[in-house]
């Protein structure tokens, strides 16, 4: 969870540099990203920074308190990912393709903030600053693990502030790849972090490998968006996993989606992302959508926008869902590292009671002697 989610980097060079936690809807102190994790604190503030500045914040990512007082998950894999940050929420699927948009998406302040672990233990791994966002090189991976004594790993975000072309001295280090446009200056600057738990593994040794969603597409910029009015929605088959939504717009194109999530308990918050389909309709269009559904209970939302990979925190489609639905009628699904029931089978004895009966009544019942003659005669009495 997936999930998470976002720390938001804003800069101007030369100005103020505020970084800020959030999920979506939460905003606190301490910021639960998924059941499993939590980041702290929820705000980092830079002060006013120059070119070749270099400032350092702490990040923190602990284990859960619901993670700490499960006795049958030991430890959590994660990876921190980057992102073109949107000036608005909604454009984020759009501003990964097209992040040089600067009247909807920031700058991006991405290649310039490192990531550097705390090596105790060596089983996380940093990211330095100057690098491609978009490379696999470029995302921070770490590990917390109850068995290890690891419950928290205390990041450091460092800010290498860049210089403009043309204006870079000798005593700055912003590689000439990424010395900025002068035209930029003075505009501001963002990045979305996102922390992404990839697997969960148990006391027993066991192995969860968290479903990831596949890309979603893009859906093409719209003068005047109107979703809640101009979409329609019905899941036609919840056992099939199968969904068609209509646009009735002449004009807008569309990011919908379709998506499948466990059911382990009666909270929300606890459901576990399986499956989904996204897909952009256009204009006076219908399209069908098809997941995968869960053997156990589960919930299905049709809906517009970004898709949710986890609902810890309170994070809901709310009025961006089209259509939803749940089944429990199969039982709730087992819970990540759950404890398999160990079932009986009755065996013979139980299940052939004349049998049985017999045996006690006529051989073992009753008393025997064992010996002859005088005090060596020893009497047994079996009793039943």
């Amino acid at each position: 969870m997936n999930w998470k989610k976002l720390l938001l980097a804003g800069v101007i060079l030369g100005g103020l540099v505020v970084v800020i936690f959030h999920t979506t809807q939460v905003r606190a102190t301490n910021v639960t990203i998924d059941k499993n994790l939590s980041v702290t604190p929820s705000i980092i503030s830079f002060a006013t920074v120059f070119p070749g500045e270099v400032n350092f914040r702490p990040l923190d990512i602990n284990l859960s308190s619901t993670f700490l007082n499960d006795q049958y998950r030991d430890d959590v894999e994660y990876h921190i990912s980057q992102l073109v940050m949107p000036k608005i929420i909604s454009d984020d699927d759009y501003c990964q393709s097209n992040p040089t948009d600067y009247t909807r998406c920031y700058p991006s302040l991405c290649p310039y903030l490192s990531k550097e672990a705390d090596g105790t233990p060596g089983n996380d791994t940093g990211v330095a600053a100057f690098h491609d966002p978009l490379l696999p090189t470029s995302i921070a991976l770490g590990r917390l693990a109850k068995s290890d004594n690891d419950t928290s790993d205390n990041w450091v975000i460092d800010l290498h502030t860049p210089c403009f072309v043309g204006e870079c001295d000798q005593t700055q280090d912003t590689p000439p790849e990424y010395q900025l446009d002068p035209s930029l200056n003075g505009e501001k600057f963002g990045c979305n972090l996102q922390i992404i738990v990839d697997k969960i593994s148990c006391v027993d040794g066991s192995e969860v490998v968290l479903p990831q969603p596949p890309p979603s597409p893009v859906a093409p910029p719209c003068a005047n968006p109107n979703p809640e009015g101009d979409l329609t929605g019905v899941i036609t088959s919840r056992a099939n996993g199968t969904a068609t939504v209509t646009n009735k717009s002449n004009t807008c194109s569309y990011l919908v989606g379709y998506a499948s999530y466990k059911e382990v308990d009666t909270n929300i918050d606890h459901q576990i992302y399986f499956s989904s389909d996204m897909k952009v309709i256009g204009p006076d269009g219908t399209i069908s959508l098809a997941i995968d559904v869960p053997t156990c209970a589960y919930q299905q939302d049709l809906f517009y926008g970004n898709l949710i990979e986890s609902f810890a925190g309170g994070i809901r489609y709310g009025t961006r869902k089209l259509s939803s639905n749940h089944n429990e009628s199969k039982g709730f699904c087992p819970a990540i590292c759950a404890p398999q029931l160990v079932t009986r089978t009755q065996g013979f004895w139980k299940t052939h009671t004349s049998f049985t009966s017999n045996v006690f009544a006529n051989q073992l019942g009753g008393s025997m002697t064992v010996g002859t003659g005088g005090p060596r005669k020893n009497h047994y009495q079996f009793n039943r």
